[in-house]
């Protein structure tokens, strides 16, 4: 079975933005825009799934499709909370370190309870 990382892999191409601002400092609108682009590319590919497609693996040993959205949604998550309300984020970041499991695998087992 092919890869989803293969059978897409014009979803996974950087934009042109990402490539002209590399190694240079990050102008906040410009970062922004290529956030939005970006994003705008993952969502058409994740549109494009079967569910049978969420269980795909991923060159991320041991993790599917389902594990890399899952990771990113959790650290999107909490990069929104860190700006939008800094004492919840802090709590919840404090309860995370005190938990045995580390913050990635923890995130990993919430998105798997979760349907695509």
């Amino acid at each position: 079975m092919m890869s989803f990382w293969t059978r897409h892999h014009a979803c996974s191409e950087r934009t042109a933005a990402s490539r002209e601002t590399a190694g240079v400092a990050v102008v906040i609108p410009e970062l922004c825009l290529d956030l939005e682009r970006e994003t705008a590319v993952l969502v058409r590919c994740l549109e494009s799934l079967d569910v049978e497609d969420w269980a795909l693996d991923t060159p991320a040993d041991g993790w599917t499709v389902l594990d890399q959205i899952a990771h990113l949604a959790y650290f999107d998550e909490m990069e929104t909370l860190a700006v939008t309300d800094p004492e919840r984020f802090s709590a919840a970041r404090d309860v995370s370190r005190s938990e045995e499991t580390s913050v990635i695998d923890a995130a990993v087992v919430a998105g798997r309870a979760m349907s695509p």
